[in-house]
């Protein structure tokens, strides 16, 4: 079993490795269609009692931490692409094709 946080964890024998809410079956993702989907957290929660206030907050708050620490690093390649260091966006700028647009 692969801890990814205290709140996620994932198993190649629990639901294929789909990484799930901590001592149980339910994938993570299913929180982040509910949220998308213009659910609330209490809807999610309703519809999946086995998990905890405290474990779906804990899960979003380990989200939110990788989402800035990804957010971070870009910024860092980015300017050091403005610097003129060489790193994979300065070479290759098709890389950022697309970026910063809207959908």
């Amino acid at each position: 079993m692969k801890a990814m946080g205290k709140a996620i964890t994932s198993d190649p024998e629990t639901m294929h490795g789909t990484p799930v809410f901590r001592g149980t079956r339910v994938p993570v993702q299913t929180l982040f269609d509910y949220l998308e989907g213009g659910d609330s957290l209490e809807d999610f929660l309703e519809g999946f009692p086995t998990v905890s206030r405290s474990l779906a907050i804990q899960a979003l708050e380990e989200a939110k931490s990788l989402l800035l620490l990804s957010c971070y690093d870009l910024a860092r390649d980015l300017a050091g692409a403005v610097k003129g260091q060489p790193e994979d966006l300065a070479e290759n700028p098709k890389s950022m094709e697309g970026f910063g647009q809207s959908t």
